[in-house]
């Protein structure tokens, strides 16, 4: 969960399955989910093959996402809390 920024899902290509508060939904070629602020999200490629998307965010979840994977050592958590965010069980 992003505290403070809200993020996009376009898809491009394929299938995506988002999963929006309690709502879980397949996205196909041309939809969109728009995630606001404070909203648990996640996001993954169920369809047969491959899934191309455009992620529209802002610059604090793009330095989160730099961050997780520069191999930064240190507890994930910390990571997440750094850039106000979140992950919940």
């Amino acid at each position: 969960m992003h505290h403070g920024s809200d993020e996009a899902f376009y898809v491009l290509d394929g299938e995506l399955e988002v999963l929006e508060g309690e709502e879980r939904r397949i996205l196909a070629t041309g939809e969109l989910a728009y995630i606001s602020a404070g909203t648990v999200h996640t996001f993954a490629n169920r369809g047969p093959g491959r899934t191309r998307i455009l992620v529209v965010m802002t610059p604090e979840i793009d330095a989160l996402i730099t961050a997780l994977h520069s191999g930064e050592d240190g507890p994930a958590e910390a990571i997440w809390a750094r850039y106000n965010a979140s992950v919940l069980p």
